[in-house]
């Protein structure tokens, strides 16, 4: 078991290490800000992956899980607006991107509940 945790672990610094070096090379680009971001919810992700796998209370597990939930919820959004971006069909599919990243939000919202997990 703590060979899936170490692995949340080093995705979790994997992920911010290349969101941080595409963000230094040209932070300006939107396209480089979302990378961040999703690279970002993927650190959240793989560091809550391995804090819930490291933990033996029941209440911090689920805590942790919660948390693990939260970042699965963003990761589809970003990357899909990540690769809009790329292929240049941002401005066309804006409206949809919004709407992805509201339902994003709204159920983030309970992913914190009982309601969620």
């Amino acid at each position: 078991m703590e060979l899936f945790a170490i692995s949340g672990l080093v995705n979790a610094l994997v992920a911010a290490a290349f969101g941080t070096l595409v963000f230094s090379k040209n932070w300006r680009e939107r396209q480089s800000q979302i990378f961040l971001l999703m690279s970002t919810t993927l650190a959240v992700w793989g560091f809550a992956y391995w804090r819930w796998l490291m933990t033996s209370d029941a209440d911090a597990a689920l805590f942790w899980v919660r948390i693990l939930a939260v970042g699965s919820v963003f990761i589809p959004v970003f990357f899909f607006d990540w690769v809009t971006i790329l292929l240049g069909r941002g401005k066309k599919l804006r409206d949809f991107v919004a709407l992805a990243y509201l339902a994003s939000v709204c159920v983030s919202a309970f992913a914190l509940t009982d309601y969620f997990i």
